[in-house]
Formats: C-alpha cells, sequence, structure tokens
C-alpha cells in the first residue's frame, strides 16, 4: 500500500491567519497612538463659518464645529471670556451715573405719588431703600420734595421718616420754585410737628433763611389762625427775622392776624418781645393792625388794640384815615360804636382826612344808613354836617348821589340842601341826579 501524502494546507491557513491578526493588532495601536499626539500648531477649518443668531452675550460669534473644538487650547478660550466679561462690566461712568440718575428720579416720583395717595406701604419700601437720602430731595417740576408733599398732606409718620434720613439738611432747605419752604408749608399747615422738627434741624446745622422769604412762616401762621405755631416761631432763633418781615403794603403778621380776626393770635404777638417791631404806628403805612380790624369789622380785635398802650399811635392811618373813618366807610357798625364808645371816640369823630373828609361823610357817600345814624345820635351834628366836598354840602352831595334814605336821615338832624353849583350850572334839592 502506498502511503497517504500529508495535507500542509491547513498549516499556511493558519499562518496567514497569524499574518492578518499582526497587522490588523499594528492598525490598532497605531490609531491609539494617533489619539496622544500633540495638538497641531496650526489647526485646520472644516468647514466656513457663519453669523450666529445667539444674542450677544456668552456664545454669541461664530459657531465652533465639533471637529475644531477638542483642538483649541483651553488659555485660549479662557482669555477670549475674560475679555468679553471685563468689556461688559467696564462701561463709561457717565453712562451708570445716568442710570443711576434716572432710576432715583422714577423712585422719587413713584413716592411722592404713594405720598399723594397715602399708600404707607410704597413709601415704608422706598424709603428702606439704600438710596433714599437722594429719592427723598429729588424734586417733581415745582421743585417740591418728598418733605413738602408730606406736610401738604399731614402724613406725619411720613415726615418723622424724612426728617431722620442724613439728608434731612438739604430737604428743610430746599426751596421749590414758587418760592416754598418746608417750613412756610408747615407753618401755614398747622403742623406742630413738623415745625418743631424743621426747627430742630435748622438749629442743629445753623441754617440761615433768606432776609425775604416769599412765604413767611410767622406771617402764614398768624393768617390762619395757628396759635401753637406762633407761639413756637417766636420763641425760635429766628423769631425776631419772622417778626420785622413785610409783605404788601407793610402787612406783618400782627396786621394778618388782625385782618382775619384771629383774637388769640393777636394777643400773643402783642405780648411778645417783638410787638413794638408789629405794631406798625407809622402814618404813612397804609394798613396797620387797628385799621385792618376796623376794615373787616372785629369787634373783639378792635377791643384788645384799644386796650393796649400802643392804641393812641394804632388810631391814625395813611392820608388822614383814621380807624373810625375806616369802619364808617366799610359799614362795620359795632365797630364804628366800639370806637365812639372809647376814649378817643370825640377826637376821632371830629378828625378830617387830607381830602377834607370826616367820618360821616365818608358813610354817607357809600349810602350807609345805619352808621350815619350812629354818628349823628354821637352828638357833634352841627361840626359833623359842616363838611363841604367840591363845593357842596354833605346833604347835596347826597341827594346827587340819589341815596334818599341817607338824605332823610341828614335833613331829621338838620341838615339843610343849598342850592350847588355843579358843571357850572344851578342845581337844588329837587335835582339830585345834577
Amino acid at each position: 500500500m502506498g502511503t497517504k501524502p500529508k495535507n500542509y494546507l491547513p498549516i499556511w491557513t493558519r499562518f496567514y491567519g497569524l499574518i492578518l491578526m499582526k497587522r490588523t493588532l499594528e492598525n490598532a495601536f497605531g490609531s491609539a497612538r494617533s489619539i496622544f499626539q500633540s495638538i497641531p500648531q496650526k489647526p485646520r477649518v472644516d468647514a466656513p463659518s457663519y453669523p450666529s443668531t445667539l444674542p450677544p452675550g456668552l456664545g454669541d460669534g461664530q459657531p465652533v464645529m465639533r471637529s475644531i473644538a477638542p483642538r483649541v487650547p483651553v488659555h485660549i478660550i479662557w482669555q477670549n471670556f475674560s475679555n468679553r466679561t471685563s468689556a461688559v462690566s467696564t462701561l463709561p461712568q457717565e453712562a451708570i451715573a445716568n442710570f443711576d440718575q434716572e432710576r432715583i428720579a422714577a423712585k422719587a416720583n413713584e413716592l411722592r405719588s404713594a405720598i399723594r395717595t397715602g399708600n404707607s406701604n410704597v413709601i415704608l419700601d422706598i424709603l428702606s431703600d439704600q438710596d433714599a437720602s437722594e429719592i427723598a430731595v429729588a424734586t417733581d417740576d415745582q421743585g417740591r420734595n418728598a418733605l413738602l408733599y408730606a406736610i401738604q398732606k399731614n402724613d406725619t409718620l411720613t415726615m418723622d421718616y424724612l426728617c431722620s434720613l442724613t439728608s434731612q439738611s438739604k430737604l428743610v432747605m430746599q426751596e421749590s420754585k414758587d418760592g416754598v419752604f418746608p417750613l412756610s408749608l408747615a407753618a401755614v399747615m398747622g403742623s406742630v410737628l413738623a415745625v418743631i422738627q424743621i426747627l430742630d434741624i435748622n438749629a442743629a446745622n445753623k441754617h440761615v433763611y433768606p432776609d425775604k422769604m416769599r412765604f413767611n412762616p410767622l406771617l402764614n401762621a398768624a393768617a390762619k389762625g395757628h396759635e401753637a405755631v406762633v407761639e413756637i416761631l417766636l420763641g425760635s432763633p429766628y423769631g425776631a427775622a419772622l417778626a420785622r418781615y413785610k409783605a404788601r403794603e407793610g402787612r406783618n403778621a400782627l396786621v394778618m392776624a388782625a385782618w382775619e380776626g384771629h383774637v388769640g393770635v393777636v394777643r400773643i404777638l402783642l405780648e411778645s418781645a417783638y410787638a413794638p417791631e408789629l405794631i406798625q404806628s407809622n402814618r404813612d403805612t397804609r394798613v396797620n393792625v387797628m385799621l385792618a380790624a376796623a376794615h373787616n369789622g372785629h369787634e373783639a380785635v378792635v377791643k384788645i388794640l384799644l386796650e393796649s398802650p400802643y392804641a393812641a399811635a394804632l388810631l391814625q392811618g395813611k392820608d388822614g384815615f383814621n380807624a373810625l373813618m375806616i369802619a364808617a366807610k366799610q359799614d362795620q357798625e359795632d365797630v364804628v360804636r366800639i370806637l365812639l364808645a372809647s376814649d378817643y371816640g370825640q377826637a376821632l369823630v371830629k378828625q378830617r382826612n387830607n381830602d377834607g373828609l370826616n367820618a360821616l361823610m365818608l358813610a354817607a357817600f357809600k349810602n350807609q344808613a345805619a352808621v350815619v345814624c350812629v354818628l349823628l345820635e354821637f352828638g357833634f351834628v352841627e361840626e359833623q354836617l359842616a363838611g363841604i366836598y367840591r363845593e357842596r354840602s354833605t346833604i347835596d352831595n347826597v341827594i346827587n348821589l340819589g341815596f334818599l334814605t341817607v338824605a332823610e336821615v341828614l335833613i331829621r338832624y338838620g341838615a339843610v340842601a343849598m342850592q350847588s353849583k355843579a358843571g357850572g350850572q344851578s342845581t337844588t334839592s329837587t335835582d339830585p341826579g345834577q
């Protein structure tokens, strides 16, 4: 039997398989080594870039392809991020200041609105802000700050809070465009608390008001009859300056109190250390305290003044007018009676002003029949009726004016109508219209 030849094919097959396996392993190790190789100095560009649609900020700019991202050095990314954030944070100082001012102005407007409507929650929230002091002193179009608004609304809690801010000194000395200081408004409103707080702040900061405040606090308080405020102001360091102030026609705090008939305020002012300055006994003054009270018929004030040591000087006014003439002209019958019953009655009824008119003539020419009767009842009838004005007697003038009721009173007391000349023509009592 012949021997069967050996089959060597499986051996070569196994050998070829070993060669393929070796090549496979080499390729695998080569790929692995490529992963850990250093990043090329010049990154390749895989695709063209396009504008970003993202909003400004982190992530804006050109999109980064995934194939590029692993190849960008970390220090470059961090440097780009740092430059971007620093650019945002380093805004111009002027822009920051403008933003702050706009915010404060908006908050100030909100605060004033809350005070006006009495919204205490909003007021408290805004006044708790770190910029509360600046917000409080910010003014509206009329130059009015939050303190003026609080005083106007008589909001004592808000006033108290505002006066505790670090800007309190500026708050109380801010003058509005129409010349109103917080002290002036507090005085006219009769806000005792606000007046005391403002005066304390003024004293601590040694504030000095203008010599001629357009709205004098003492005058305003006196005109409104706020007795407590008047006493506080007189006792303040500003008392003398406020008492010296005179408004138009020389009107001061005492004159205004008398004009309005505030008896209590008149007493306080007359008993103060500034009474001599307030009296205004100068005869060149058109309206003094006595004439003011007589003009408006405030009998109680007239009585107080007649009892004062200044009475004689106060009875006389400008152009020869006395208190009786003013009262008679204004038909203030009760004041006329008080003046006639005083120690000065006889002198007053006989006096004439610079135009030659006495109290009787002024009352008659104003058709004040009741006052005419009171004056004639007092006496000195012939002397009162003897007045001549524009070449006519009192009764002739009354008849020409057509005041027949007054004419009857005068005739009853002995007045006789005489022929008078008017415009070159002869007139009689039966021709009163000429």
